[in-house]
């Protein structure tokens, strides 16, 4: 059985993707990072020269995160690997992943094995899991720590290029889910994970956790969430994109700095989310 790991980079902080790579590069048969055009591309060749299980490709642009995740999947089926760890730049991975994973890659029609996750940032487990069991299927997952199988990914379709960020992994989730392959969440395993910049606020003495993503994101993420919801509409339950579509505005004009432009690009994304192109998917 031939594991590889991937990495996309974008601008990282070097001691974080230090840390991810030394958590991961023992257990992985080799590893790939994929730059997407980084303003510190020369520190990180300086940090990984000479490990010679490491092979850093460079885009000439920020091509995003679903090429650069369809990049590395080309690689792997290349080298005939059957599965592949994917991994964000700022994710640290616990010392057994894979071994952990392994029970579980003979399962039959398993598109995706991954754990749970916790933000570091706010120290909130983002997946509750069922404590009684080791491990269940689930709708999605993200796509950092995921195990993905190459040959099942080679079948049902790349990753949509055309979103660039946010909703890539959950598209591939729902298209797993449409042609009957599952995603087996490991409840005993967690990942250590860094979504935006996120902060614990208050709203009506409940704790609301708010990820105060950039105006840039805000655009994908009101975007990508409206294309999910024309997509996917018929065959999955998107009443919980609904509710996060109004969750992102309205926590951006309570909490959120820099409001006028997120409000903006918001409103921008949802229009032209209505506008996607559907027929090839």
């Amino acid at each position: 059985m031939k594991i590889i790991g991937g990495i996309i980079l974008f601008n990282p902080d070097i001691y974080r993707l230090k840390e991810n790579v030394n958590s991961i590069l023992p257990q992985v048969d080799k590893l790939y990072m994929i730059d997407n055009c980084s303003s510190n591309i020369e520190e990180i060749e300086r940090a990984f020269k000479g490990l010679r299980n490491i092979t850093i490709v460079n885009n000439i642009r920020n091509f995003g995160v679903a090429k650069g995740l369809n990049q590395i999947m080309e690689i792997a089926k290349t080298q005939g690997a059957d599965w592949v760890l994917t991994l964000d730049q700022d994710s640290i991975c616990p010392n057994d992943l894979i071994v952990k994973s392994s029970r579980y890659i003979e399962k039959r029609n398993i598109g995706i094995i991954c754990p749970k996750i916790i933000d570091t940032k706010i120290n909130v487990l983002l997946t509750e899991p069922n404590k009684d069991i080791d491990y269940e299927f689930v709708n999605r997952c993200i796509t950092s720590a995921s195990l993905t199988n190459v040959e099942i990914w080679n079948e049902i379709g790349f990753f949509n290029d055309e979103l660039f960020i946010d909703y890539v992994d959950f598209d591939y989730c729902a298209r797993l889910f449409i042609n009957n392959y599952k995603i087996l969440r490991m409840n005993d395993v967690a990942l250590s994970h860094q979504l935006g910049d996120s902060k614990i606020k208050k709203l009506f003495f409940k704790e609301i956790r708010v990820t105060n993503h950039s105006a840039f994101r805000k655009y994908f993420i009101a975007r990508n969430i409206t294309y999910y919801i024309r997509k996917y509409r018929k065959v999955m339950n998107v009443k919980l994109e609904y509710l996060r579509l109004i969750k992102v505005l309205t926590l951006a004009i309570l909490f959120e700095s820099n409001k006028k432009e997120k409000i903006k690009n918001y409103f921008k994304g949802i229009l032209h989310g209505l506008k996607m192109d559907l027929k090839n998917d």
